[in-house]
C-alpha cells in the first residue's frame, strides 16, 4: 500500500469533528425553535391585552366570579369605608354609627345587587381580564385592585350612585382598602419573567434559523442534516400540540391559595386569557408541522434522485 493510499487520521478525525458539530447544532436549533414557538405566542398573543379582551367577550363568564367580586367589593370596600365614615363623626353622634352603618349597608348592598343583576356574568369577567392581565403584563409588583378599579369591575354604572360612589372615594383616599389577589412570586413563571419572555419571542427564532443554517454550513452530507432538522420541526410542533391535548397549561391552578377568593380571580383571569389565545399556539404548531413535513418530503426526494443518478449523495 502506497503512503498516499493510507487514510489520514487527522482528516478522519475532522470529518467525525464536523459530523458532531452539524448534529449538536442542529439540536440547539430544535431547542431554541420549541422555546422559540412559545415564547413568540406569549408575546405576541398571551401578552396583547387588548386582544385578549376582545376575544374574552365571545366566552360564557362564571357566575362565581360574578359573585366573588361583588363579595370582595363589599367585604373589603363598602364595610370598612363604613366603618371609616362612623369612626368620624363626632362623639356625641357616635351611638348612632352602628344603626347608621347597618341602614346605609343595607341601601348600598341593595344598590350593588341591582347593578350587578342588570349585567352578565361575561361582562364581570371580560373586565376582569382586562384590568387583571393588564397588570400581569404590565406591573412589577402583586397583583392588586383599588377600591375604584373593583367597582369599575362589578359595575361601572354604580360610579353614578352618590352613596356608592361617596364609599369608594373615601375607601381610596384613605388608602385602607386595597385588594391585593396575588404577589408577583406566586404567578407562573410566564408572568414573573414578561421582560425576559418577550425578547426570547424576537430573539430565538433568529437564533434557531442561524444554527439550522450552521448546522447545513458544517454538515458533510447536508441533505441528511436538512432531513433531521426538516423532521425535529416537525417533533417540535407535534410535541408541543401533544401537550396541549394532554392538558398542560402554564401553572395557573397553582396560583395563590385555592381557597383564598381574591387568588381565585387572578386564576381565572389568567384561566380565560390561556383559553382564548391557545387556539393561536395550535394554529403556529400545525403550521410548523406541515413546514417541516413540506421541507422533509422535498430533501427526501432530492437524495432519492441523487442517490440514482450517482454513485454516492452528498
Amino acid at each position: 500500500m502506497n503512503a498516499a493510499d493510507k487514510p489520514d487520521p487527522a482528516a478522519s478525525h475532522r470529518r467525525v469533528g464536523r459530523d458532531a458539530a452539524a448534529i449538536v447544532l442542529a439540536m440547539l436549533a430544535l431547542l431554541a425553535l420549541f422555546v422559540g414557538n412559545l415564547a413568540y405566542w406569549v408575546r405576541h398573543h398571551v401578552y396583547d391585552t387588548p386582544a385578549v379582551v376582545v376575544a374574552a367577550q365571545q366566552i360564557t363568564g362564571s357566575a362565581d366570579t360574578q359573585a366573588a367580586v361583588t363579595a370582595l367589593l363589599d367585604e373589603k370596600v363598602i364595610r370598612p369605608a363604613l366603618e371609616q365614615a362612623s369612626g368620624a363623626l363626632p362623639s356625641i353622634l357616635q351611638g348612632l354609627g352602628g344603626s347608621l352603618t347597618d341602614q346605609t349597608a343595607g341601601l348600598v348592598e341593595g344598590a350593588v345587587a341591582d347593578a350587578v343583576a342588570s349585567q352578565t356574568a361575561q361582562e364581570i369577567s371580560t373586565r376582569l381580564v382586562a384590568t387583571v392581565n393588564g397588570q400581569l403584563v404590565e406591573g412589577s409588583g402583586p397583583i392588586a385592585l383599588t377600591p375604584a378599579q373593583l367597582l369599575d369591575i362589578v359595575a361601572p354604572s354604580l360610579a353614578d350612585n352618590r352613596a356608592v360612589a361617596g364609599l369608594v372615594d373615601l375607601a381610596d383616599r384613605s388608602g385602607c382598602c386595597t385588594v391585593v389577589l396575588a404577589q408577583r412570586g406566586d404567578l407562573p413563571f410566564v408572568w414573573q419573567h414578561v421582560s425576559a419572555i418577550r425578547t426570547a419571542g424576537v430573539v430565538l427564532p433568529i437564533v434557531a434559523l442561524a444554527l439550522g443554517l450552521a448546522a447545513v454550513a458544517v454538515a458533510r452530507r447536508r441533505v441528511r442534516i436538512g432531513i433531521v432538522l426538516a423532521i425535529g420541526i416537525v417533533a417540535t410542533g407535534a410535541l408541543t400540540l401533544v401537550a396541549l391535548a394532554a392538558g398542560v397549561h402554564w401553572g395557573v391552578e397553582g396560583i395563590g391559595d385555592p381557597a383564598t377568593r381574591s387568588t381565585a380571580l387572578v386564576r381565572q383571569a389568567a384561566r380565560i386569557t390561556f383559553d382564548v389565545t391557545v387556539g393561536d399556539l395550535r394554529t403556529q404548531c400545525w403550521l410548523l408541522i406541515v413546514a417541516g413535513a413540506i421541507g422533509a418530503g422535498a430533501l427526501i426526494a432530492v437524495r432519492a434522485a441523487r442517490r440514482g443518478g450517482a454513485p454516492a449523495a452528498r
